[in-house]
């Protein structure tokens, strides 16, 4: 009986033996993994760093790009409303001619000289009749 609770003993020792063999085994390995996934999580984040450094500098750009365009379509618009607006001048000669039954009659020429056509123009005239007694 002693020797067989030596025996089993001993089988105990060597089981337990080789199962922390074992987990080390296993241990080793997490840490191991754990290490290697650090260093990629370090490179991904100098990856993603510089990702974003170059993202920045592209909206940046953008940003800058629609500005000018921004100022060429206002300058063009500028550009646009100065040659093609209706430009209304009174040509040379007015005439007023005095007596015409009933009222009178005033003739005041208007020319457009700009490259689109004027629409609802008005004409205000102010006229004041003195008496020559006075």
């Amino acid at each position: 009986m002693r020797g067989e609770r030596e025996t089993n003993a001993e089988n105990e020792e060597h089981l337990t033996g080789e199962l922390t063999r074992r987990f080390r085994w296993v241990e080793i390995t997490q840490i191991g993994s754990s290490i290697v996934l650090a260093v990629v999580g370090v490179i991904a984040l100098y990856i993603y760093s510089g990702q974003l450094t170059e993202m920045r500098k592209s909206t940046k750009a953008a940003q800058d790009a629609a500005d000018a365009a921004k100022e060429s379509v206002d300058l063009a618009r500028k550009q646009m409303e100065d040659i093609s607006a209706a430009v209304i001048e009174i040509t040379k000669g007015v005439s007023v001619s005095f007596p015409v039954a009933p009222f009178g009659e005033t003739r005041i020429n208007l020319r457009n000289s700009g490259h689109i056509i004027a629409h609802d123009v008005h004409v205000s005239i102010s006229l004041s009749v003195k008496d020559k007694d006075i």
